[in-house]
């Protein structure tokens, strides 16, 4: 809802795509031991890569469930904050469900998107000597477009046509205002414009989320380019986490009234590229199997990671000079040992949440249609508030968007997914299977 994806989005099966399949047994075997090193310095967690050799298949343990879990994080924001909408009583902004939740799964999205876009085109480059920017393209395009613009369609014109009903509070009434130019911002894959613009450009329900698709498609833009041409890549990332860090200090330090550095602020905290950035510098270390890893693999970091991301997530905890940066390091650490550490102290590696991983684009685009579906048809079934009404609305809004997106993955994405074959130096995804 507009407000509704203030800080909320799904980034992360676009890339998850990326990743073909083997069984974790055979990951387990290839893996080395934290700190050793392979052949020609290979990638710790597949087997040593040669030149010249056969595509590779690649496995990362554990990450489906990540995106599962970041995907929820975002529903769970939108349920509180979509039921205010209705009148029910909701936590939505009172506390960790309904503040920030939403946004620190999305860049938890973001640096997953940073590792795994990094580490595959590290791959594709050590394999063929370069990177092949038509054929990323071309693979970016066939897992995002067709769902994408089908989600615009839905949201400019099917819902609104012909089922009004679902359109809650005034977003019917602003859907008319800028009609064109926002569906213009939409088609041109840079809603994300219009979300930092949104005062002026109201939102547009069950659309209002994709502004991070069009970061996302901005940073695929830039990312192939950076990795083919770069040989001081850790420099680059490392200088682009701190200059964010700088402009950053400078904005806050700033007057208020400034109406572009305003903007820019915005669109700063919009963008993240600093996290994206955070998880390219995580692949860059499992490229190089770097010594530090025996130090991030290391069952002391491990606990100190995850407590301290469960208590600075629990008490919203929020950095003025850095935003979600402290969070975006702490996210990569984790990633790292759930992808590549064989003693990771947290498995979410089963069919369920493989599962749930892989259709996770179509949870976060369909999402709001589906809790805004459930609450109208629990506000039906039950006249009047009841205790019930809250568990309801969840169990049904989850159900419905794994079906919804259970079938838009089957029916609609896999025949794109497929063509993507002819696209890829490392076989992917479930083509890999």
């Amino acid at each position: 809802m507009a407000n509704a994806a203030t800080q909320c989005a799904w980034h992360g099966p676009e890339v998850a795509v990326e990743i073909s399949r083997s069984t974790q047994a055979d990951w387990q075997a290839q893996l080395p031991g934290p700190g050793m090193k392979t052949e020609n310095n290979a990638i710790c967690g597949t087997a040593p890569l040669v030149k010249g050799a056969a595509p590779r298949k690649l496995f990362f343990p554990n990450l489906n469930g990540v995106r599962f879990v970041a995907a929820l994080m975002v529903i769970v924001h939108h349920v509180e904050q979509t039921k205010k909408y209705f009148h029910l009583p909701s936590r939505y902004q009172d506390n960790v469900m309904g503040t920030d939740l939403g946004g620190l799964g999305v860049t938890l999205f973001f640096v997953l998107s940073g590792f795994l876009i990094t580490y595959l085109l590290l791959v594709e480059k050590h394999e063929s000597g370069t990177v092949s920017l038509r054929n990323f393209y071309v693979r970016r395009i066939l897992r995002i477009w067709p769902l994408y613009y089908f989600a615009v369609l839905l949201a400019f014109f099917v819902i609104p046509a012909f089922f009004p009903g679902l359109m809650v509070g005034s977003f019917a009434d602003k859907l008319p205002v800028h009609f064109w130019p926002k569906l213009a911002m939409y088609l041109l894959l840079v809603p994300n414009v219009l979300f930092v613009l949104r005062a002026y450009f109201p939102p547009v329900l069950f659309a209002s989320q994709a502004w991070s698709i069009g970061v996302e498609e901005q940073f695929y833009a830039v990312w192939p380019v950076l990795v083919k041409f770069s040989r001081r890549l850790p420099l680059i990332l490392g200088a682009i986490v701190a200059s964010f860090v700088v402009v950053a200090i400078l904005i806050v330090l700033a007057p208020d009234n400034i109406l572009w550095l305003h903007f820019v602020k915005n669109f700063l905290l919009v963008t993240r590229i600093d996290c994206m950035a955070v998880g390219g510098l995580a692949a860059w270390l499992l490229v190089k199997n770097a010594p530090a890893l025996a130090v991030i693999y290391s069952v002391p970091v491990q606990c100190a990671a995850y407590l301290l991301t469960f208590v600075l997530v629990y008490f919203q905890v929020s950095f003025q000079f850095s935003n979600h940066l402290p969070y975006a390091i702490l996210y990569a650490v984790l990633l790292l040992n759930l992808a590549a550490n064989p003693r990771t102290l947290l498995h979410l590696n089963n069919r369920v949440f493989d599962y749930l991983g892989r259709i996770s684009y179509g949870l976060y685009m369909y999402h709001l249609l589906a809790i805004v579906v459930s609450i109208r048809a629990v506000v039906w079934l039950i006249h009047g508030y009841s205790p019930m009404i809250n568990a309801l609305i969840y169990a049904l809004s989850i159900i419905l968007v794994v079906l919804i997106s259970t079938v838009s993955y089957e029916f609609f994405e896999k025949p794109f997914l497929k063509l993507k074959v002819r696209f890829s130096t490392v076989v992917s995804g479930d083509n890999a299977r």
